[in-house]
């Protein structure tokens, strides 16, 4: 299963130096990949956690994103 979005990076997106800030492209992928899970699980789904992140180029201004999700794993999480 496979979610996918596009998004323009304004001035507001960004820190003085012009780079998306990382809470915004985390806030990206955490909302492309809920919708993935989501349509995987068919009912409401939650982040759990996320490994790790490394951004190695910067994102500007007026720059397109395309933040893509896809499912391979799946799993409950057991509420005690």
């Amino acid at each position: 299963m496979e979610a996918r979005t596009l998004e323009l990076v304004f001035p507001e997106h960004t820190n003085p130096m012009g780079a998306a800030f990382g809470g915004f492209v985390l806030g990206l992928m955490d909302k492309v990949g809920s919708y993935a899970a989501a349509r995987r699980a068919r009912k409401p789904v939650v982040t759990v956690a996320v490994s790790s992140v490394e951004f190695k180029v910067p994102i500007r201004t007026g720059d397109l994103l395309e933040v893509v999700a896809r499912v391979v794993r799946m799993g409950t999480l057991n509420s005690t």
